[in-house]
């Protein structure tokens, strides 16, 4: 878990963030496939840092149909942004971030693995 924490900040800061604007962001397959060799597979928590308030959209990409649920959560562990996955290969969730504040994705897709992430 350690591991994962590093990584993701070193993400965070190779990243576009400026002023907590998020230009589009695309997190690698490998990072996502490490994600996926954890113990529960299919089921990912992935930090999306600190977001200044206003829309954004996430787009996820699956190895193959999804069944399960995608849920944004903020600092306090409010949910924001809750999407169910019916077979859905490709799926976007919108975020209205109220906001300035950190933000997590919990993401539970069954026997599909996450292949990609774009954020804007």
């Amino acid at each position: 878990m350690r591991m994962l924490r590093r990584l993701a900040e070193r993400l965070r800061r190779r990243s576009s963030f400026r002023d907590g604007r998020i230009c589009a962001i695309t997190l690698s397959i490998a990072v996502l496939s490490l994600l996926a060799l954890m113990p529960a597979a299919g089921a990912y928590f992935v930090p999306l840092g600190r977001l200044a308030a206003g829309r954004r959209h996430l787009s996820l990409e699956f190895d193959r149909p999804a069944e399960g649920n995608a849920q944004i959560d903020d600092d306090h562990v409010q949910a924001v942004a809750d999407e169910r996955l019916c077979r859905d290969m490709t799926k976007t969730v919108e975020l209205d971030a109220t906001t300035t504040a950190t933000y997590f994705l919990h993401l539970k897709s069954g026997a599909a693995i996450l292949s990609r992430i774009t954020f804007r």
